[in-house]
């Protein structure tokens, strides 16, 4: 994994994601946000986010690729598509 890396998780029940993922963060180092904003600041030089899409994950910015396209072009998205809001 790079070490410019960044996980977004879903604002809903954010613990939960924070708690399933925390193997994976602590192993590779990398951090987890639920705000979007965050983690596009933190991707804006060509860094990698990780994103978590759940069903309504992130309602305010409607698709989550869409809102990295249109807003932080230069991200690399590393999409991981969740059926479900919640674990």
């Amino acid at each position: 994994m790079p070490d410019n890396h960044i996980v977004l998780l879903p604002r809903d029940k954010y613990w939960e994601w924070v708690q399933a993922t925390r193997d994976y963060s602590i192993a590779f180092e990398v951090s987890v946000t639920p705000y979007p904003e965050n983690a596009g600041e933190h991707a804006n030089g060509e860094l990698t986010v990780t994103v978590v899409d759940a069903p309504y994950g992130y309602p305010q910015q409607g698709s989550i690729r869409d809102y990295f396209a249109a807003n932080y072009s230069k991200a690399q998205l590393d999409m991981i598509e969740s059926a479900t809001r919640t674990l």
